[in-house]
């Protein structure tokens, strides 16, 4: 049936070239009737395009799960970004050399009607493929500086960004209203931007983050090493902190060349006045090799696993934040 699908189809003087996907449901085996059937076929023929076109695949019930699992997930975001249905964890931050806390990390949770508590590396791309983007990031950032101006300890708050808000130019604009209605000193917020995301290298998106330092604001580039463009981010952007991402750091005690490469670039990021935070610490062993080495701050399960609500001891304000408007406009 393939290869029948794949012969050309004449329109005219035009001979057009097909390359089919398709998804193969089974009965029994991936369905007992039409309905369970209809979604396995669909969710092994999402599966075929995924990887290419003229592509087949036949149905598991993982694909089925997940297939089902990420059907109308855009309309229940819709609802949720409407509402406001969402909720903030917190990742602690701290100094290498003290061990103290330094800041924490807002991380943006959801709890999806009928699904449970859904992954952000789920959400977020259906987020920004949806134009949704936006309105979470501005929830997030309001609901994180009204915290943390909460706190009777200045700690920084970091917050992550979408990188597509460097190409629409409004980025100054709404960390000036939302630093304004919640009161936090711009010096405590660093703002980051995942290298995972396209960084456009234009002069646009290096004046809009300018203008977002000269505000006071902290710029960090998150992920570091997971994406094409590490060294041209560095030179083209004014960033502050490098965060090393958790594949280097896992490395560190058993893998001579990860040492040797984080040894660089832990260098090479002072060398360009810069700071370094190390994601994904577990073990004293990588705690005693990156403060060795200079990097200046670290996360990771060996400080603090997130929490959703922070103890009156970790900020001094046993009253939660008041809740927030937000607008991206």
């Amino acid at each position: 049936m393939m290869e029948r699908l794949r012969e050309p189809v004449q329109v005219d003087t035009l001979e057009l070239p097909l390359r089919p996907s398709v998804g193969i449901a089974i009965h029994p085996a991936h369905g007992g009737d039409a309905n369970a059937l209809l979604l396995a076929a669909e969710a092994a023929l999402s599966q075929a395009r995924s990887q290419g076109d003229g592509r087949h695949c036949y149905a598991t019930a993982a694909l089925t799960d997940a297939y089902a699992l990420s059907t109308g997930l855009e309309q229940d975001l819709q609802a949720a970004v409407a509402q406001g249905a969402f909720h903030l964890n917190w990742m602690p931050v701290i100094d290498t050399a003290t061990e103290q806390v330094v800041s924490f990390e807002a991380l943006v949770r959801w709890n999806r009607p009928g699904h449970g508590e859904m992954s952000p590396g789920l959400f977020i791309p259906v987020a920004e493929a949806g134009g949704l983007i936006e309105q979470l990031d501005a929830w997030v950032l309001h609901a994180a500086c009204a915290e943390a101006a909460s706190w009777q300890q200045a700690l920084g708050v970091s917050v992550n960004v979408s990188p597509l808000w460097l190409s629409h130019g409004r980025l100054p604009r709404l960390l000036r209203r939302v630093l304004e209605r919640t009161g936090l000193e711009p010096n405590r917020l660093q703002i980051e931007l995942s290298e995972r995301g396209a960084l456009a290298d234009d002069g646009s998106a290096r004046r809009e983050l300018a203008q977002v330092r000269a505000m006071g604001v902290r710029l960090a580039l998150d992920d570091f090493g997971t994406g094409f463009s590490s060294l041209s981010a560095l030179t083209s952007y004014p960033f502050d902190q490098v965060k090393l991402d958790r594949q280097f750091v896992r490395a560190l005690g058993h893998d001579r060349r990860a040492e040797a490469i984080t040894r660089s670039v832990l260098q090479m990021v002072q060398a360009l006045g810069m700071t370094s935070c190390a994601e994904g610490v577990e073990t004293e062993a990588q705690l005693a090799f990156l403060d060795a080495h200079g990097c200046e701050e670290i996360q990771g399960y060996l400080i603090g696993r997130p929490i959703p609500t922070l103890p009156p001891h970790a900020t001094g304000s046993a009253q939660p934040a008041p809740a927030v408007e937000y607008e991206v406009g």
